[in-house]
């Protein structure tokens, strides 16, 4: 055993599971399955050399370390330490020895000739490609708002964005809720897609933070937390958006703004002590403006299509990468396959439908490249948790068409708190056995043929009424498994 250091530990890693491999040449160009996107992607090739597929992969992704986007709030919090946020790095969760790593970026994919070129120039060509590259949502799309973030870690614009891209908005966004002192404080949420869909009620705990300094007399007793978003509702998930909804209506300092789109933010410094700040929104039905003077604004950046797809027909206006929502294959090109944020799902878009997600999608990339019927059906699973309070939480689960699934909404709002800690232990727990390198952990372990019967037995098509065609809309493809491999 030759222990290495990665991350935050020490983790060991035998060489016994590989030794009767080749080392595979890292200036190989013709692949058989290429992966661009994070941790999951890494876990999935992890999943495919456990399970008997050896032949030459390829994972892409430009971040080393990869971070747990849905314990952020946590952190900023303070009620968690910082390398908790850090699952693990990309190259860590499989055998980079049987498989390439790269950190190179993809800046162009062929579907039509099976190829991707990174931005060194090279060309990989591909038999099977595997999509997690989540939602473009960089402040550098938004440059009015960029501006106002270089100015340091103490973030004395007080305007703070969510840029999990961007490992240095950590200790800056520690000051979101003590730097507020004047005026109202703006959250803004940005039109869907978003990849924080789930995550971004940071206006109820805003709340019941900023209101113990009106009560002592810190912050003006007219302030208010307005939430203000171009989109029609909070949640798209309706349970979730009811809930929420009742409780902002109970709350006495936040107000709630639908339908109005951010397109400025203007500085002002009349004097050294004398610091003016404005957002401008448009309506998007009327087109009226409206500009509010904040003491404090955070937002999510707005979405844009990545560069690598703008010259292929691999997604939507939006960016996400159009798939079939049972087995996630893409609806033109049958050897390419999508999960998580960045796939056109009709479901919220949370870590918990990712990793659901990555389930179906392994056992259809197994089924495709041994050339057999697709049999992974995801059901459109997500479940995300909203803090409400310091010691209040909420758990909303759904599947697809908003059916509530089990364990929806079962934290009662007295056991909250301690709901709050053995959910941080527990998933502390969940994600070291899911992100390392040991064979016998993945999500839901790995087991490959566990959940999933043939279609024809599958008991949620039937209950739905789904018919086989709608399901598997290519015709089964030969098996690209040879005889090189091990």
């Amino acid at each position: 055993m030759k222990a290495i250091k990665r991350s935050n530990g020490l983790y060991s890693i035998s060489k016994k599971q590989f030794a009767k491999h080749p080392k595979i040449n890292y200036s190989l160009r013709d692949l058989d399955i290429v992966f661009i996107g994070g941790v999951n992607c890494a876990s999935t090739i992890k999943y495919m050399q456990y399970t008997g597929f050896h032949g030459p992969m390829a994972g892409f992704c430009t971040r080393i370390q990869a971070y747990n986007e849905h314990l952020y709030e946590y952190l900023i919090h303070g009620h968690m330490k910082p390398f908790k946020y850090n699952a693990t790095s990309f190259s860590g969760n499989y055998d980079a020895e049987a498989s390439i790593y790269s950190n190179h970026k993809i800046v162009d994919i062929n579907p039509k000739e099976n190829k991707v070129i990174d931005d060194m120039g090279n060309t990989y060509s591909y038999k099977a490609l595997v999509l997690n590259t989540g939602l473009d949502q960089a402040v550098a799309n938004m440059p009015f708002i960029h501006k106002y973030t270089q100015d340091g870690e103490f973030g004395e614009s007080r305007v703070f964005v969510h840029n999990p891209s961007d490992t240095n908005h950590l200790d800056r966004n520690r000051r979101i809720f003590a730097m507020h002192k004047d005026n109202d404080f703006i959250v803004y949420l940005p039109e869907y897609p978003s990849r924080r869909e789930a995550y971004d009620g940071w206006y109820l705990a805003l709340d019941s933070y900023l209101s113990w300094g009106i009560q002592s007399g810190a912050h003006h007793e007219k302030m208010k937390i307005r939430v203000i978003t171009p989109n029609k509702n909070l949640y798209k998930f309706k349970f979730a958006n009811e809930v929420v909804m009742e409780e902002c209506s109970n709350r006495d300092l936040i107000e709630l703004h639908f339908g109005w789109e951010i397109t400025d933010v203007e500085i002002v410094e009349k004097s050294p002590n004398a610091t003016y700040r404005y957002a401008t929104f448009k309506n998007k039905e009327t087109g009226e403006e409206m500009r509010l003077q904040f003491g404090t604004l955070l937002l999510t950046p707005n979405n844009k299509k990545r560069t690598l797809y703008e010259n292929n027909d691999l997604t939507n206006e939006h960016g996400e990468v159009t798939v079939n929502p049972y087995t996630l294959q893409h609806t033109k090109y049958p050897n390419v396959f999508a999960f998580g944020d960045c796939a056109n799902l009709d479901t919220t878009k949370s870590l918990y439908a990712t990793m659901n997600q990555n389930a179906v999608l392994r056992t259809n990339l197994t089924d495709f490249v041994n050339g057999r019927e697709l049999k992974g059906i995801y059901e459109g699973y997500s479940s995300f948790a909203v803090n409400h309070c310091i010691d209040k939480q909420w758990i909303f689960s759904h599947r697809y068409n908003d059916v509530p699934s089990f364990g929806n909404f079962y934290v009662p709002r007295f056991l909250g708190l301690a709901a709050y800690c053995v959910k941080n232990e527990l998933e502390k727990q969940y994600f070291t056995k899911v992100f390392q390198s040991k064979p016998n952990y993945g999500w839901p372990y790995l087991v490959k043929d566990k959940y999933f019967r043939p279609i024809d037995e599958n008991k949620y098509l039937k209950k739905n009424n789904i018919k086989r065609e709608e399901v598997l809309i290519h015709p089964v493809q030969p098996s690209i498994v040879h005889d090189h491999h091990h």
